[in-house]
């Protein structure tokens, strides 16, 4: 009997040695367990615009599935709907028609959280454009934004896209903000503008005929303007936002789209679907032009002959006016200006039509509306955000997107405006795509004295 308790007492004092033995053991061999799990960042999402030919039903779906991603990226603890619903109507604020940062800020701040995310979704013919920005409640900064645009369906993008765009959204670390003008000249730019005296801007000619028949640039003198549209302008693109003031130096564009002569001229060759010598050349990449650039300033030295700058091309665009086209907001008004097929009006444009038929702007140039595209020199960015004021390049190594401006032949109303920015690789070329050229003002001539 004495034997039978001694071993029940031993083993309840092994199997209690045994259970401090392990206990040790998890706590020193797995540090995990003693560690806080990672904090995620309250975060809330505003329901996504839905622009330009789209069902607003689709707004709910496209919202709730990005809610999701957020979540399953392990970064963020995200209000659902309906608590985050709940909790704005008991502070009457309305959540419907909150698009702007400012909106976003306020619901941030009722709703506790440390981030927003706001956005929009539009469809231009077949192509879906998301945009995202994730905003700071506590500052109101813009901390990141991306654009990504799909030649799939609504479906794809619910089950593929936003990951991508979420992934996109949070490693982008972009700090968004609009800055005063900076005084510095360090941007990268395509222009050279000599320091000019008055006396010598009012000397420079108004007009300089090109090294080639036809190639006539007219001046576009300096000024400033506001660059982008306003989100109550119809066929608005968050592409075209935030607007800011541009310092534009005084340089020469050409009257007209290059000419498939005028190309020939050079090349010995032309690229053109539709062939027509007074038809602006098309089917041509923005690397094509770069040889064509090089070809064309190296038989004639000395002007800098190039690609306009964005900023520079929607300057001289523009020529002074802050409607959507030059023309005005009609679209009788831009069919006098415009080559676009059309069929509701009854209009029927199938190729790229001869330059200067139409009514120029104010500057003298033509076609800066429809017709064909135009290449810019920019790298494409999906905003404005940290873009420079001083109408230099945007240029970025490894950016294989470049800026097409002003609409072609096959563009709806709304895509020809002022403001309009589209993106195509640099390689790319289309039917619809061409491009005019820009040359430097040239240096003052130093006065000598005897």
């Amino acid at each position: 009997m004495e034997l039978e308790k001694l071993d029940r007492a031993s083993l309840r004092t092994g199997i209690a040695l045994v259970t401090i033995g392990f206990i040790s053991l998890l706590f020193y061999a797995c540090p995990l367990f003693s560690q806080p799990l990672p904090q995620r960042v309250r975060i809330a999402v505003l329901n996504l615009e839905v622009t330009y030919s789209l069902e607003p039903t689709l707004s709910m779906p496209l919202t709730d599935r990005l809610r999701q991603e957020l979540f399953e990226t392990g970064n963020f603890q995200v209000i659902e709907r309906n608590m985050m619903e709940e909790i704005l109507e008991e502070q009457g604020f309305q959540m419907s028609g909150c698009v702007s940062d400012a909106c976003a800020v306020e619901a941030g701040q009722l709703l506790g959280v440390t981030r927003m995310v706001a956005g929009s979704i539009a469809r231009i013919d077949d192509l879906y454009s998301l945009n995202l920005r994730m905003i700071d409640v506590e500052t109101g900064e813009v901390l990141s934004v991306i654009s990504e645009d799909y030649t799939t369906s609504v479906q794809q993008i619910l089950t593929e896209g936003l990951q991508e765009a979420v992934t996109n959204l949070v490693n982008s670390q972009m700090v968004a903000f609009l800055p005063e003008p900076p005084k510095s000249d360090s941007a990268p730019t395509a222009a050279h503008t000599p320091a000019l005296t008055q006396a010598q801007l009012d000397s420079l000619p108004e007009r300089i005929n090109g090294p080639i028949a036809g190639m006539d640039f007219v001046l576009i003198p300096e000024g400033e303007f506001v660059m982008g549209s306003p989100r109550s302008e119809d066929g608005h693109m968050p592409n075209e936002e935030p607007m800011r003031q541009v310092n534009v130096g005084p340089f020469y564009m050409m009257t007209t789209e290059l000419t498939q002569n005028q190309y020939r001229r050079i090349m010995l060759g032309n690229p053109s679907e539709y062939l027509d010598e007074h038809t602006p050349v098309h089917n041509v990449s923005w690397i094509a032009i770069q040889e064509f650039l090089r070809r064309l300033n190296a038989e004639f030295p000395g002007h800098n002959y190039r690609l306009p700058t964005e900023a520079e091309w929607e300057y001289a665009c523009r020529a002074g006016t802050t409607s959507p086209y030059y023309s005005g907001n009609t679209r009788g008004g831009l069919n006098r200006v415009a080559w676009r097929h059309s069929s509701s009006e009854g209009i029927s444009i199938y190729h790229p039509q001869p330059v200067a038929l139409k009514e120029p702007n104010d500057f003298g140039l033509y076609d800066m509306h429809g017709n064909v595209w135009e290449w810019v020199q920019d790298c494409y960015r999906p905003s404005y955000y940290d873009a420079p004021y001083d109408a230099s390049a945007i240029v970025e190594e490894g950016n294989e997107l470049r800026v097409i401006r002003g609409g072609g032949f096959e563009s709806p109303f709304d895509g020809c405006r002022s403001a309009t920015r589209r993106s195509l690789e640099k390689t790319g070329h289309r039917d619809d795509v061409g491009f005019r050229l820009v040359m430097d003002v040239p240096d003052p001539v130093e006065e000598t004295h005897e």
